[in-house]
C-alpha cells in the first residue's frame, strides 16, 4: 500500500548474505545476572547461525577485552559466553563509549566486506564516563556495522539514586 491504496509489487529480491556478529558484553559490577540470562538464551538461539556466519565475543568494564575473535558457527561462541561467567570478576566500573569505539574498530578491521556486520550490546547503560553518541554513530557507519542494544534494568544500591546513563538504550 502506498498512501492507503494498493500498489502492485514489480520487483522483489532477497539476499542470503553471511553475517559477522560481535557480542559486546558489559561485565561491570551489576551485570552478572544479566550475562547469565544471555548465556542461557544463547544456547537456544545461536544454533540458528549458519556455517558461513561468524561470531565474536568482546567484554568491557573500564577496559575492553576481546574474548574470542570472529569464528564460524556458534558452538565456540556459546562456550565463550559461558567462560565469561567463570572468568570475569564483575566488579569494575563501565566505559561504554570506549567499548563501542573499540567494537566499531574491530568490525571495520575484521568484518568481511561481503558480509553483513552487526554488534549486539548487552548493558545496563550505567557508564562512568561521558558518552559520544555522534562519534560512535560515525564510527559504526564507517565500519558499515549496525548495532542492537539489549538494555537491562540498572541495579541501584539502597540509599542511592539512579546514576545518569550514557543514553545508548534511549
Amino acid at each position: 500500500r502506498e498512501q492507503g491504496k494498493g500498489r502492485e509489487i514489480k520487483n522483489f529480491a532477497a539476499e542470503e548474505l553471511p553475517i559477522d556478529l560481535l557480542f559486546l558484553v558489559d561485565v561491570s559490577g551489576s551485570m552478572r545476572p544479566h550475562v547469565e540470562r544471555m548465556a542461557v538464551a544463547a544456547h537456544s538461539t545461536l544454533p540458528s547461525l549458519r556455517e558461513e556466519d561468524r561470531m565474536a565475543v568482546m567484554v568491557f568494564d573500564r577496559n575492553t577485552r576481546l574474548r574470542m575473535p570472529l569464528r564460524p558457527g556458534s558452538t565456540e561462541g556459546r562456550r565463550e559466553l559461558d567462560n565469561v561467567l567463570r572468568s570475569e570478576r564483575f566488579n569494575n566500573g563501565t566505559d561504554i563509549t570506549r567499548a563501542l569505539y573499540d567494537a566499531a574498530r574491530f568490525m571495520k578491521r575484521q568484518g568481511r566486506k561481503e558480509a553483513r556486520r552487526a554488534i549486539v550490546l548487552l548493558t545496563d547503560d550505567m557508564t562512568g564516563n561521558e558518552s559520544d553518541t555522534f562519534g560512535v554513530v560515525r564510527a559504526l557507519r564507517d565500519a558499515e556495522t549496525v548495532m542492537s542494544v539489549l538494555l537491562v534494568p540498572a541495579a541501584t544500591p539502597r540509599g542511592m539514586g539512579r546514576r545518569r546513563g550514557g543514553g545508548w538504550g534511549n
